[in-house]
């Protein structure tokens, strides 16, 4: 069987709460069908792949940025994407452009972001929330997801049909000049 794969993609600052990722890691080190893979680059990135190897984690895999043409390519590898920053007021008024890109690429988003993203995602029932900065909300979040294939899959189509009806840059254009 092939692994599942937990996709973050993107930036590793501070800001992007990643550790909170390694902690769900840690929870799950035991279910060796789940993989963590962390695309991308960022100040915090030497002290994750520390605390990964702090913690023994054998089912996180690191890997450099990857041009923007390439990233489809790394999403359609994934089973899964997550989108997370630090749990602070401010983050909660943001629409994170990857939570936008996992969608288009028919991914169910793993959201640990509150506020007006989450609604979004909870409207058009295309990921699941889990509690900001909350290793084990992520965690069962994982799992909820593992466990529902057809959900995966649901989710997935959801997403992309939100994007293409009501996010895309043609309908808003449109929307915008009316």
């Amino acid at each position: 069987a092939s692994d599942f794969v937990v996709l973050y993609a993107g930036a590793h600052g501070v800001s992007n709460d990643l550790e909170t990722v390694l902690r769900a890691a840690e929870l799950l080190k035991e279910r060796s069908e789940i993989r963590f893979v962390f695309v991308g680059d960022g100040k915090e990135k030497p002290n994750l792949i520390q605390l990964a190897k702090d913690l023994s984690l054998r089912n996180v895999t690191f890997k450099s940025p990857v041009p923007k043409a390439e990233m489809a390519e790394i999403l359609a590898a994934s089973d899964c994407c997550v989108a997370i920053l630090k749990n602070i007021p401010m983050y909660r008024l943001t629409y994170p452009n990857k939570v936008f890109d996992y969608m288009a690429a028919g991914k169910p988003v793993l959201l640990a972001i509150g506020g007006v993203v989450a609604e979004v995602i909870e409207a058009e029932n295309a990921g699941i929330l889990v509690e900001p900065g909350d290793p084990q909300s992520l965690a069962n979040g994982v799992v909820a997801i593992l466990q529902n294939p057809d959900r995966i899959i649901t989710m997935g189509e959801n997403g992309q049909r939100a994007i293409q009806d009501r996010y895309s840059r043609d309908f808003n254009s449109t929307r915008f000049l009316r």
